[in-house]
């Protein structure tokens, strides 16, 4: 399971006392063994040596046991705690979700400078939300695509199964939507819905993993293959009630309600849009609140 960060502020110079006992603690709660902790980052023994005699590794390895680990790093250390970077990254990672880009840019903006202390996941997860922000703030879709881009190559490169470089996918294709590109719009969106099979949601990426399937499942719906956005929305349903959560929830009752009354000749009870309305109204969503009923009054007329 993919953790991204909660390293507090940047640590520099050497390790005082080191508690490898929290370490193993949190390895333990994440049903995560010695070696699957070590991957990509030390070896075994390392990581054995940490937790049962407080050995430390580089500073550097230290940082990323604690960022794979959702540890802050100061608390591992024996250093008293401050500010966190991924705090602050999970704030501006919220205005971004509320479309807050210009608060969103400034924090995150901030955060640049701070990029050096962070793992791969992480800068990518920074990358991206920044190239959002600059994206709908300037509608320059030529330098987003650039942005874009260059995140999946990056993490192509490291060889990342993050939620942020399938993310990246999925806003080029909005990029490509935005220019009129038909033909580079539906390779994007393909290829994100062919990548995030392999990501796992979890409670640190399910608003994004959410995000990007009901963004897949909306370009399926416009371009007529229902079947597909059915199937997706079908299942970001059954993973959202996994996580007791309603993001997207009442789109893709939407879109399911709007597939069958598409493939079946207007064969759809106003039941199924009477789903979307109610999630739409807890959701506050007015776009999908005003087409719900739109539907749900012209059927019942019929």
């Amino acid at each position: 399971m993919v953790r991204f960060a909660r390293c507090k502020r940047p640590f520099r110079g050497g390790i005082a006392m080191l508690n490898g006992s929290i370490i193993k603690k949190r390895r333990k709660e994440l049903k995560m063994n010695q070696l699957e902790l070590a991957k990509g980052i030390t070896n075994q023994p390392t990581i054995s040596l940490l937790e049962n005699e407080n050995r430390p590794p580089s500073v550097g390895v230290l940082i990323q046991i604690a960022q794979k680990l959702d540890l802050d790093l100061n608390d591992i250390a024996g250093v008293p705690s401050a500010p966190t970077i991924q705090k602050s990254l999970s704030e501006a990672e919220h205005l971004v979700e509320t479309y807050n880009y210009s608060k969103a840019k400034v924090a995150l903006t901030k955060l640049v400078a701070e990029k050096k202390e962070l793992n791969s996941l992480v800068q990518d997860r920074l990358d991206c939300l920044l190239a959002i922000c600059d994206m709908w703030l300037t509608k320059d879709w030529n330098t987003a695509i650039f942005n874009f881009n260059q995140i999946t190559i990056v993490a192509s490169q490291h060889k990342l199964e993050s939620v942020f470089p399938v993310l990246a996918l999925v806003e080029t294709g909005v990029a490509y939507f935005n220019k009129k590109d038909t033909a580079k719009q539906s390779f994007y969106f393909t290829e994100a819905a062919k990548r995030i099979v392999n990501v796992t949601p979890n409670e640190d990426n399910i608003y994004w993993y959410l995000f990007i399937l009901n963004n897949i499942a909306k370009y399926y719906s416009k371009t007529g293959d229902f079947e597909q956005s059915t199937l997706i929305s079908t299942e970001a349903i059954s993973i959202g009630q996994e996580f007791s959560t309603s993001y997207f929830i009442e789109m893709f009752y939407y879109l399911i309600a709007y597939a069958n009354e598409s493939i079946n000749d207007g064969d759809v009870t106003a039941e199924e849009y009477q789903k979307a309305l109610f999630f739409a109204e807890y959701n506050k969503n007015e776009t999908i609140i005003k087409q719900a009923k739109k539907h749900i009054a012209a059927l019942k007329r019929n």
